[in-house]
C-alpha cells in the first residue's frame, strides 16, 4: 500500500541532494515555456503572488521582476535546503521582494484570498494528492486569481526527459520504477488530464495547451550533466545503488545521448503543458481584470525577433529540399487554395503538431504563412521560442502571394 507520508520524505532527501547544483540542471533551458506560464498569471504590479514548490527560486526571481515596489512574490517548497539555498540568493542579489518558507502544498498556512496569482512548475504532477495541491491554491487565492502551472506533457513526446532514465531501467528498472500508487511524471501530460484536474478543483475558465521545446545540448557529458543535477529523485535512487552502478548509467547514458548529437549538436523534443484556470470571481476581494488587451496588430509588430521575407524570397526557398511551408489558416481557406506543398497545421495545434511536420534531420528552413502574415509572426515567434532554428512568416501572407501571382494548388489534400 502506497504511504504518502514515506514518500513525501523521500522526495525531501532526493531534492535537498540536488539543491546546491539545482541551477546547472535542464529547469533553465525550458525558460520560453517558464515565461509563458508567468505571463499566463497577468501579473499587474501591485500583486502578491504564490509560487508552490519554487525549488531553488530562480523562476520567483523572474516573476518579481516584473512586479512593482508593493508587489511581492512567496515562494514555498518541501525541501528545506532548497529554502536555504533561495534564501541565499535573495540576499546576494538584495532582492527585496520576494520571500522563501518551507511549506507543503497540500497543506498551506496562508489565509483564504491571500493571494492575486499563485505558480506552479513540474511539481502537481509530482504531488501525492495533485487535486488536494490545486485545491488549497484555489482557497489561497482571491476570486478572480489565476492558478498558472506547467507540468511535464507525454513521454512519447519529450525524448530529452525519458533518454535518461530508459538507460538507467535496462541496467536496474528498480533504480526508475516507481511505487505502485505512487506519482509519475507524466500523470497530468495527457490530452485533456490538466484542464480535467483544473475543473474537478472548482476553477473556471480553464485553458491548457501543449508546447514541444527543442532543448539543445553540446554533447551527451552535458546531457548527463542536465539530468543530473536536474531530476532529485533518478539522483538520489543511483547515489542510493553505489559508485559502480552510477558509473555504468552515467557511460550509457551519455552512449546513447551521443547517438542524436548532428550538426547543432544534440536536439532533443520535451513536451509541457501549460495552464491557466481562474477561481470563480465573486466578492469584495475579487481581482481587477487588466484595462488594456492588445489587439492583433500590437501583438504582431512586437515580433521583433521573427524574419519576414517577401514572396520573390519565399519562393526561391521552396526551392530547397530543405525548406518546410506551414499554412496556418483554417482548413477551410487551406482547402481553396495553398502554395506547392504546403503542409496544413492550424495556429492552434502548432505547437502540439509541429515535431511532426519538421523533421530535424533534414529541415533547414520553416516557412510560415496565414491570410494577411499577422498571425503567421505570431507562430514564426512560438516556434523560435520553442528552439526551432531557421523559421521565417511570408510577409503579407496568401494574399500577398496572390496578388504577386505565386503558384497556387487547389485540388484536395485530403
Amino acid at each position: 500500500m502506497f504511504n504518502a507520508k514515506k514518500y513525501k520524505l523521500q522526495q525531501v532527501e532526493a531534492w535537498n541532494g540536488v539543491a546546491r547544483s539545482f541551477g546547472q540542471g535542464f529547469s533553465g533551458l525550458a525558460l520560453p515555456a517558464t515565461l509563458r506560464m508567468i505571463q499566463g498569471a497577468r501579473l499587474q504590479p501591485e500583486f502578491q503572488v504564490l509560487e508552490v514548490a519554487c525549488a531553488n527560486g530562480s523562476d520567483a526571481f523572474l516573476t518579481a521582476e516584473q512586479l512593482g515596489p508593493s508587489g511581492k512574490v512567496t515562494g514555498i517548497d518541501l525541501a528545506p535546503t532548497m529554502i536555504e539555498v533561495a534564501n541565499a540568493t535573495k540576499e546576494s542579489r538584495g532582492v527585496r521582494n520576494v520571500d522563501f518558507q518551507v511549506m507543503d502544498a497540500e497543506k498551506l498556512s496562508f489565509s483564504t484570498a491571500s493571494f492575486d496569482a499563485v505558480l506552479c512548475k513540474w511539481a502537481l504532477e509530482q504531488f501525492t494528492d495533485s487535486h488536494g495541491a490545486m485545491k488549497e491554491a484555489a482557497r489561497v487565492l482571491k476570486p478572480g486569481g489565476v492558478f498558472s502551472t506547467m507540468v511535464v506533457g507525454r513521454a512519447e513526446r519529450s525524448k530529452f526527459l525519458t533518454l535518461g532514465p530508459l538507460e538507467i531501467f535496462r541496467i536496474n528498472p528498480d533504480l526508475i520504477t516507481s511505487e505502485d500508487g505512487a506519482p509519475s511524471t507524466f500523470d497530468l501530460g495527457g490530452e485533456g488530464s490538466l484542464a480535467a484536474a483544473y475543473n474537478a478543483a472548482g476553477f473556471v475558465n480553464v485553458h491548457t495547451r501543449a508546447y514541444t521545446l527543442m532543448v539543445t545540448c553540446a554533447d551527451g557529458e552535458t546531457y548527463w550533466e542536465q539530468i543530473w543535477n536536474g531530476n532529485g529523485y533518478m539522483r538520489h535512487k543511483l547515489v542510493q545503488a553505489g559508485p559502480a552502478v552510477l558509473e555504468m548509467a552515467k557511460r550509457a547514458t551519455m552512449a546513447t545521448a551521443n547517438s542524436y548529437c548532428g550538426v547543432d549538436g544534440i536536439r532533443l523534443p520535451f513536451e509541457v503543458v501549460l495552464g491557466t484556470g481562474e477561481k470563480p470571481n465573486k466578492g469584495r476581494h475579487a481581482v481587477q481584470p487588466a484595462t488594456h488587451l492588445k489587439g492583433l496588430d500590437e501583438l504582431a509588430s512586437e515580433t521583433s525577433s521573427v524574419r519576414g521575407l517577401d514572396v520573390t524570397s519565399v519562393y526561391q526557398l521552396m526551392q530547397n529540399p530543405g525548406t518546410v511551408v506551414i499554412d496556418t489558416r483554417s482548413s477551410e481557406e487551406f482547402a481553396a487554395g495553398r502554395l506547392p506543398g504546403a503542409v496544413h497545421i492550424g495556429r492552434a495545434d502548432l505547437e502540439l503538431r509541429i515535431e511532426q511536420a519538421v523533421n530535424l534531420a533534414s529541415t533547414k528552413q520553416i516557412v510560415l504563412y496565414s491570410s494577411t502574415g499577422r498571425t503567421s509572426r505570431l507562430s514564426a515567434a512560438t516556434l523560435n521560442e520553442m528552439g526551432y532554428r531557421g523559421v521565417v512568416s511570408l510577409d503579407g501572407g496568401y494574399q500577398a502571394w496572390i496578388q504577386q501571382q505565386g503558384p497556387v494548388v487547389t485540388e484536395s489534400a485530403y
